[in-house]
């Protein structure tokens, strides 16, 4: 999965960070709070409900923000198709 993919990691702003893991069309997003906080985070994703891979918990995106409660959160998707590279 590694030899055929791409990591990136960027601020995104107000404390927090996303990671992203793609391969092909598939990806995977990590968001985290550097500062534990809650907060709205933009991301590259269509709207719509995720899965949290590590909580199990349904995560909603909306108008292209995804709310953070503070934990780390690792969604897996397919990016929002003027996102994609």
């Amino acid at each position: 999965i590694f030899a055929d993919s791409a990591f990136t990691a960027a601020d995104a702003g107000s404390g927090f960070i996303l990671a992203q893991h793609r391969r092909g069309r598939e990806l995977a997003l990590g968001v985290f709070s550097t500062e534990g906080r809650s907060g709205a985070v933009g991301v590259p994703l269509e709207d719509g409900s995720y899965t949290d891979l590590i909580s199990g918990e349904e995560a909603q995106v909306q108008c292209g923000m995804l709310l953070c409660g503070g934990e780390p959160m690792i969604l897996r998707a397919r990016p929002a198709a003027d996102s994609a590279p």
